[in-house]
């Protein structure tokens, strides 16, 4: 499917882009249940409650920190230049940005700045897209890899 959109429709516009994020975390969800129902990872209550592995989890959270101020700086910048009717940050850049692991930056910077409230798939995708980082983690708790 993602090589579908790589080939056959490289116009992002703003009719598709929230498609093409849904058929992604999609795909990622899809690929996390076809491992688990094939036995590649075995999840199961014991492997969820070990200890977390620090020297991957450290570096994880100032990615984080670092990805969710530089969401937060561009929705806030976004809506100044949209007050200002001047060139503005396009939709898919403020997607990615979230999809990169920012959707806490998002989500502070739209209650914060009152930007993107009305727009269904920052309103909706990015709680979604917090819980399915969420799940990713925790399905990497539990293959060893966090």
């Amino acid at each position: 499917m993602l090589a579908a959109f790589l080939v056959w429709d490289r116009k992002v516009v703003k009719d598709n882009v929230a498609w093409r994020f849904i058929s992604i975390i999609c795909v990622v969800v899809w690929g996390m249940i076809v491992a688990v129902v094939y036995g590649f990872i075995d999840i199961d209550i014991q492997s969820l409650m070990k200890q977390l592995n620090m020297d991957i989890v450290i570096p994880l959270v100032v990615y984080l920190l670092i990805i969710n101020t530089v969401t937060f700086i561009l929705f806030v910048v976004d809506k100044i230049k949209a007050i200002r009717r001047s060139y503005r940050i396009r939709e898919y850049v403020l997607l990615m940005a979230c999809f990169l692991g920012g959707e806490i930056g998002g989500l502070l910077a739209m209650i914060v700045a009152n930007h993107k409230i009305r727009t269904w798939y920052f309103l909706f995708g990015l709680p979604f897209l917090f819980l399915v980082h969420g799940a990713v983690f925790l399905y990497c708790h539990a293959a060893g890899i966090v």
